[in-house]
């Protein structure tokens, strides 16, 4: 009888959690399925504009639809089901980041929340920046671990959670953009161009990664996945010589470790001195500072390359399916 009063005091303490998680966990009701990101980016401008669509499903019926949003500025809020359009009144992010938008009636099955919204790059490492150094062309990065996507677009932004994101990029036409996958159309309007991704894998949100600005490359084409290098244009970046002998080797050693195929069709990077960031494992656009790279004559990369990849970049999130 001396452990009930503990046995109670635990069982209290699990009910106050599950809780406090409906506070800050969007309910798990609602299963965000695909989601479109449309972006208008600009790296001489200090903030940007967007609009996303959410496509939704609800297995019960829901008297609420949630996102997160952190420090973005909602315009409009659009649920559509059914081909019927209604407006929602803006609500604001909770101290969790979640906007919950309370419904008139309830809903249930599939639906989209089209949401109109604007952003400012931030100034620090963290969500969409820009990197601004004197003398040099600014160009736009992103970081979006832990859970900073949220800073970027409206979206689910949970770690437990994975979905496939199709991204579209306006952006000056001098400009290039970079994506964890490959654009598979470009158009021209004007000065501007756009660019159409192909859509990804699913994800979590923080290996998602974007780029925009006046880039070079170095083609890596004995690779297995002819991977490319990017680095701001006016950057000096140097690629070590022995780089294609680490993608070589990492990819076929991720290949034994998972007994299949490499699980994705893309493997570039994006190298440049970023304050802060050392590296960031984005799934098809790894991120690295230069400072990462250790000498051509380094014996860690000539005993054992597969070895130093894994410590030095981890493995780069490849395993996360």
């Amino acid at each position: 009888m001396s452990n009930l009063p503990r046995l109670v005091a635990f069982l209290a303490l699990c009910m106050i959690s599950l809780a406090s998680a409906a506070d800050y966990r969007i309910n798990p009701n609602q299963i965000l399925q695909k989601q479109d990101v449309y972006l208008q980016l600009d790296p001489r401008e200090e903030s940007y504009s967007g609009v996303t669509t959410l496509y939704l499903s609800f297995a019960q019926d829901a008297s609420e639809v949630a996102f997160h949003s952190k420090a973005l500025q909602i315009d409009s809020v659009t649920l559509v089901q059914n081909e019927q359009s209604t407006s929602l009144a803006l609500s604001q992010a909770d101290e969790f980041d979640v906007v919950r938008q309370t419904l008139v009636s309830p809903i249930s099955g599939s639906v989209k929340l089209i949401v109109h919204f604007k952003g400012l790059f931030s100034n620090t490492v963290e969500g969409l920046f820009v990197q601004r150094t004197e003398g040099k062309k600014p160009f736009i990065f992103s970081q979006f671990q832990k859970m900073l996507a949220r800073r970027a677009f409206p979206t689910v932004d949970d770690p437990s959670f994975k979905t496939h994101f199709t991204f579209t990029l306006d952006i000056p036409k001098q400009y290039q953009a970079l994506h964890n996958t490959v654009a598979v159309k470009e158009e021209i309007k004007g000065e501007h161009k756009v660019v159409h991704f192909k859509p990804t894998a699913k994800l979590n949100t923080d290996v998602l990664a974007l780029a925009v600005g006046e880039f070079k490359s170095t083609a890596f084409n004995e690779t297995q996945l002819k991977s490319k290098v990017f680095n701001p244009v006016d950057s000096d970046v140097s690629v070590p010589a022995y780089f294609s002998d680490v993608l070589n080797h990492a990819v076929s050693g991720i290949e034994g470790y998972l007994k299949s195929p490499f699980p994705f069709d893309k493997l570039d990077f994006f190298v440049a001195p970023i304050e802060t960031l050392a590296g960031m494992e984005n799934v098809g656009l790894v991120a690295l500072n230069p400072n990462q790279f250790p000498d051509d004559d380094d014996d860690q990369v000539n005993v054992n390359l597969l070895s130093w990849w894994r410590t030095k970049w981890r493995t780069c999130g490849l395993v996360t399916q």
